[in-house]
């Protein structure tokens, strides 16, 4: 990486004591003096997010990786997922953030968007297979600490609660079928959606008369911190809840779709800049669903973008092995 170095010392008196002291001095100055990398005089890469703050994050650290190498990029926020994907078909933006399970909804037409994050990303890479648009394929693992980011519904849980450690969704319905006063917290929307809590309930073997508290997902987060609730209704990687310490229970039966965080480019960048990908390696193969949480905190918490994407970069570095 090109660098130029800040700092600047000058001596006037060339006696040779002060010669010999200004030879130590400037030796400490000169290792402890910051580099500025070079960013070149390419246009900027134009980078779509949207304004919530989890994607500003992802397309924070995307900047970040992108200035290391020496490469100008910009975010330009975007208001849904339609719109970015038509910015970029539009070359108004060169790569975005987007999500497998919005683009199933958005873009596909189709409900019912699969659990499986590889089926899901499938469909809709190859959706887009006659456009000049390319989606970064991450590696699929399993579980919250393997690749890739999964923002998906999740109902979270208090692990040091007196109910024990559970991991699962179907442990959790082991609980609630001895435990008929345990209350669970979720919004209305989903609790009356005919394909929400219902079908929850019914596919885990839960009584339909379970107790239920209506609640926001910030709501359902203080409360199951609060201990009023056993489990509440978020998403996997809700900054508040890895905060306050609770964790996103496994949905080992596959009813909530899969909202894996891709990465599409338009085809022409990688012609521009053929290290792209290489570049976004950390992302595609290092960020994962506790990763993100864990990230999504930091922010909560009040760390700003900049601080938390450049220490993000570096962990996802070391995940991937990048």
């Amino acid at each position: 990486m090109n660098s130029t170095i800040t700092c600047s010392i000058r001596v006037r008196d060339t006696s040779p004591s002060i010669v010999r002291r200004f030879v130590i001095v400037a030796a400490l100055l000169l290792s402890s003096c910051t580099s500025t990398p070079v960013i070149d005089d390419r246009p900027a890469i134009r980078i779509g997010a949207g304004a919530d703050t989890e994607s500003q994050l992802i397309a924070e650290i995307m900047v970040v990786a992108f200035a290391q190498a020496n490469l100008p990029a910009e975010v330009r926020t975007l208001s849904g997922n339609v719109a970015a994907r038509r910015a970029l078909l539009d070359n108004r933006i060169d790569i975005r953030v987007a999500y497998t399970g919005e683009s199933w909804l958005d873009v596909l037409a189709r409900p019912d968007p699969p659990s499986s994050p590889r089926d899901s990303f499938t469909a809709v890479r190859d959706f887009d297979q006659n456009l000049p648009v390319i989606w970064l394929t991450p590696p699929f693992g399993t579980g919250f600490s393997e690749p890739p980011a999964n923002a998906t519904f999740a109902l979270v849980i208090d692990p040091n609660s007196e109910l024990g450690p559970l991991d699962t969704m179907s442990q959790l319905a082991s609980v609630l079928s001895v435990n008929p006063e345990a209350a669970l917290c979720v919004d209305d929307e989903f609790r009356e959606r005919p394909d929400g809590l219902r079908s929850l309930l019914a596919v885990y073997s839960v009584r339909s008369n379970q107790p239920v508290i209506p609640a926001t997902p910030q709501e359902a987060v203080l409360a199951v911190a609060a201990g009023e609730c056993v489990a509440g209704l978020t998403t996997t990687t809700d900054g508040t809840a890895w905060l306050l310490g609770l964790r996103p229970l496994r949905d080992d039966l596959g009813v909530f779709p899969a909202f894996i965080v891709v990465f599409q480019m338009r085809a022409d960048l990688e012609q521009r800049i053929p290290e792209v990908t290489a570049i976004l390696a950390p992302l595609t193969s290092g960020l994962t669903t506790e990763t993100l949480g864990q990230l999504n905190a930091r922010i909560v918490a009040g760390e700003s973008l900049r601080d938390t994407a450049q220490d993000a970069l570096v962990i996802l570095t070391e995940q991937s092995g990048s």
